[in-house]
């Protein structure tokens, strides 16, 4: 519905993803949805949504902190979800990176192709095709 930023500074569409029982975000590009989303109506919107099923890796933004695809860097997300910190594979060398950066506090959660981690209110669970680490640590939820 939202592919650009004039359209998120759009009142309708705030308006309709205000309305809405669920909230899709479609896969897509994870920067791309940050800076669209950033400070805009329909991010309010996103933000407020009681119940939002983010499809791939749109799924990093949500969060306070998301992992840069380009190189694998933490970045800043959009705090819209507090919790862990949610990737897509990556290299295994790219995820090393990630994972020293993060450091061994933060709790990462790379997200494979059939994978499905749910949150709610904060208590976040793996249902499947996630690997859950603190620094090089397997880790749970």
């Amino acid at each position: 519905m939202v592919t650009d930023r004039a359209g998120a500074l759009e009142p309708y569409f705030a308006q309709r993803v205000a309305a809405a029982d669920v909230v899709v975000l479609t896969d897509g590009s994870a920067l791309h949805a940050r800076s669209v989303w950033r400070d805009t109506p329909v991010g309010t919107a996103i933000d407020a949504a009681r119940f939002v099923l983010a499809v791939g890796s749109v799924a990093s933004v949500l969060g306070e902190v998301m992992v840069d695809p380009r190189g694998g860097a933490p970045t800043t997300g959009l705090g819209y979800r507090p919790g862990p910190v949610l990737c897509a594979p990556a290299s295994p060398e790219q995820l090393a990176r990630t994972r020293a950066l993060l450091g061994d506090a933060v709790t990462l959660v790379v997200v494979g192709p059939g994978g499905a981690v749910v949150g709610v209110d904060g208590v976040w669970r793996v249902l499947r095709d996630a690997v859950v680490t603190r620094g090089d640590a397997p880790a749970t939820l």
